[in-house]
């Protein structure tokens, strides 16, 4: 049951669109907008002007599901733990115990 979800998060393709993405935006000067056109514009000559819109119309949707997940996580799990971590460091310093601090800080 988990697979096919962890699939569409962590897939080759998704890594491969990302790059390709990066490309089209850092070297031909592309912003996303004109980026998703030029992946329409391109798979239109194989497939047809709707079925083209609809295949980018899946594409964008899973990635702001990715989006949305990774930033979930990162706001309800890594979050409250770096929050913890702080707060036993902040108590450990005030009860003048021992504590490893990172250079920079």
């Amino acid at each position: 049951v988990m697979l096919p979800i962890l699939k569409l998060f962590f897939s080759e393709k998704a890594n491969r669109r990302k790059s390709a993405l990066n490309i089209l935006q850092q070297k031909r000067n592309m912003t996303r907008t004109q980026a998703i056109l030029f992946g329409i514009k391109s798979r239109q000559k194989s497939i047809g002007l709707i079925p083209s819109i609809m295949k980018t119309m899946t594409i964008v949707s899973v990635d702001v599901a990715r989006i949305t997940f990774f930033t979930l996580v990162k706001v309800c799990i890594f979050t409250p733990l770096k929050l913890v971590r702080r707060t036993i460091h902040t108590v450990k310093k005030a009860l003048g115990m021992n504590v490893k601090t990172k250079e920079g800080r």
